[in-house]
């Protein structure tokens, strides 16, 4: 979590941290019931088996939603054997290609 808070301080230099709204829906009562109102009809949450620095809040993220009373579809996809960020230098690669085409069944459905 440290190296993600910093992380994401580098990008967003106005940013509270990890607990920004624009990053954690679910910071507190208001926006977890904020989250139950997500303006669009299904959720699809991609996560690599082996990314030690997201895994766990996209897991996190996927259960959060779900319980958020959030109405719509809520998906979550792992890509196995695979670490974080992957899909950048493994494009062509088994697990590339089915992230891409799982991606794509997602936006046609």
């Amino acid at each position: 979590r440290p190296f993600m808070d910093r992380t994401w301080r580098f990008v967003v230099s106005e940013t509270v941290g990890l607990d920004d709204p624009r990053v954690n829906p679910f910071v507190d009562d208001a926006a977890r019931k904020a989250s139950a109102g997500i303006p669009c009809e299904r959720v699809l949450v991609c996560v690599a088996e082996n990314d030690f620095l997201l895994k766990e809040r996209a897991l996190w993220y996927h259960r959060e939603i779900k319980a958020s009373g959030y109405a719509g579809e809520v998906e979550l996809f792992e890509c196995k054997g695979v670490g974080h960020a992957f899909h950048f230098d493994m494009l062509d690669s088994e697990q590339g290609v089915e992230l891409q085409e799982r991606t794509v069944a997602f936006i046609k459905k």
